[in-house]
C-alpha cells in the first residue's frame, strides 16, 4: 500500500509530554498517531449526528453537481481520430 506523509505542529510542552509518554510505553510517534487514527475511525463506532449527516449529504450533492458540470463541458470524443 502506498504511504502518504502527514506533518503538523504542536506546542513545545505537548511535544515534550508526548515524548515522555512514548518513551515510557516504548512506542514510536508514528505508531501512536496511527493507533489513535485507527481507533477513532474503526473501533469507536459512534453514530454520526443527523445534522452532520445533512451537511455531508449537501456537500456530496454540491460536489456531484460540479463534477457533472465539468463532464458536460468536456468535448465529445470524435468517432474517427485518424486522417486519411
Amino acid at each position: 500500500m502506498e504511504e502518504r506523509t502527514m506533518a503538523f505542529r504542536v506546542d513545545e510542552e505537548l511535544h515534550r509530554t508526548l515524548k515522555v509518554k512514548l518513551a515510557a510505553e516504548g512506542i514510536t510517534l508514528k505508531d501512536y498517531v496511527i493507533g489513535l487514527i485507527k481507533s477513532d475511525l474503526y473501533l469507536q463506532k459512534r453514530p454520526i449526528p443527523v445534522d452532520k449527516l445533512k451537511v455531508y449529504a449537501e456537500e456530496i450533492h454540491r460536489r456531484s453537481g460540479q463534477i457533472l458540470e465539468m463532464i458536460a463541458r468536456q468535448p465529445a470524443p470524435s468517432e474517427n481520430n485518424s486522417e486519411g
